[in-house]
């Protein structure tokens, strides 16, 4: 989540320089490549943010000591900045399809390809994998294929809300900071 999170930081300030661009040559410089990078980043980030919040559950006996200003920045507020910055900033696609929608999961790809070749050729051992759901071993084929759906049709769910909200609020703080 660390490495997820400067990724996502430095693309968020990357893309507050074209946002300011735009703004001030009133002119969109967004492309439909970028707009679907920075869709599946902010739906990377919502996971990250459900993943720590359910990881807060007293029925996980290990909890991340969320309220540590590290933590809070890393997994609370990075997650939401980037939610709302792509909502309001980025600006919309038409209503998107099925295999648009899956875009918004490429990040998440990425990291399951990723920590999935370490934990299985045995760089990541069993004491240093991240969360119980990526325990392969512990949680058997059919559990790991449930929780490879669930994460997959959570971030898919994600993909559709993200992409709708920002159909429907982009630019409207912009649009109303004209009209004074």
């Amino acid at each position: 989540t660390v490495d997820g999170t400067i990724f996502t930081t430095l693309m968020t300030i990357f893309f507050v320089a074209v946002n300011t661009t735009e703004l001030i040559e009133d002119t969109e410089l967004t492309l439909r490549s970028v707009y679907f990078a920075r869709l599946s980043s902010a739906v990377a980030e919502s996971l990250i943010l459900i993943v720590v919040l359910i990881s807060q559950l007293p029925v996980f006996p290990q909890h991340m000591h969320i309220l540590r200003y590290d933590m809070m920045c890393m997994h609370i507020l990075i997650p939401l900045l980037t939610i709302l910055s792509f909502v309001y900033n980025d600006s919309p696609m038409p209503r998107l399809r099925f295999k648009d929608l899956m875009k918004g999961t490429w990040f998440i790809s990425v990291y399951a390809v990723v920590i999935l070749s370490l934990i299985t050729s045995g760089v990541v051992t069993r004491q240093m994998i991240p969360y119980f759901f990526l325990d392969l071993e512990a949680m058997g084929p059919v559990m790991s294929a449930v929780v490879f759906l669930f994460i997959y049709g959570l971030g898919y769910l994600f993909s559709l809300g993200i992409s709708t909200l920002n159909r429907k609020l982009y630019w409207n703080w912009f649009r109303n900071l004209k009209k004074r």
